[in-house]
């Protein structure tokens, strides 16, 4: 079997007892192959990428079990049927019915996304309006579709219910009573 078929065949079968791996784990398991060899390697197999850890981990396309989102996790590693954290936020924006805010992206992709979404609005690919509680909300770039996630956004601020706090000397008297309880 000459070294070109080998490699790729010894890290399928890698991916296939591991199921994810990282760039390191990989080498260190063929003997310390040469990155570029390594990377001529991969692209011969019907891999997924990380989109966290700066797309160190790789999985067979067929280990991956996406849900709704596109999105698969294994232990910590993030992976998406979109690739990169870029392509990812653009379609689950864009997708999104009442756009996303910057939380509820970082609590879906658990990353950080904040550099990326700042980049993403500055190239006009994704869309951006602030809130009347002074958060941003990100919308698709498709006008039409912004208008009504933006709507439908809107539309759920009015459903809340509005929450005021008690009168001050209320609040003194419940903080009061808890520090009383706890002595």
């Amino acid at each position: 079997m000459s070294a070109e078929i080998a490699f790729p065949l010894k890290i399928r079968q890698l991916l296939q007892s591991n199921t994810v791996m990282s760039l390191k784990q990989i080498r260190h398991e063929l003997s310390n192959r040469p990155r570029s060899s390594l990377f001529r390697d991969l692209t011969k197999l019907d891999l997924i990428t990380s989109y966290s850890h700066a797309g160190q981990y790789h999985a067979l396309q067929s280990a991956a079990q996406f849900d709704t989102h596109g999105l698969w996790f294994f232990e910590d590693a993030g992976f998406a049927k979109h690739g990169t954290l870029k392509n990812t936020l653009i379609e689950i924006i864009s997708n999104a019915p009442t756009g996303m805010t910057q939380k509820e992206l970082k609590n879906l992709l658990r990353v950080k996304v904040q550099n990326t979404l700042t980049t993403l609005v500055k190239s006009d690919t994704v869309g951006r309006q602030r809130l009347p509680d002074h958060i941003y909300v990100y919308l698709s770039i498709d006008k039409q579709t912004a208008e009504a996630q933006l709507q439908r956004r809107l539309a759920l601020y009015e459903s809340l219910p509005s929450m005021s706090l008690p009168p001050d000397n209320i609040i003194i008297e419940i903080l009061l009573a808890l520090i009383c309880c706890r002595l």
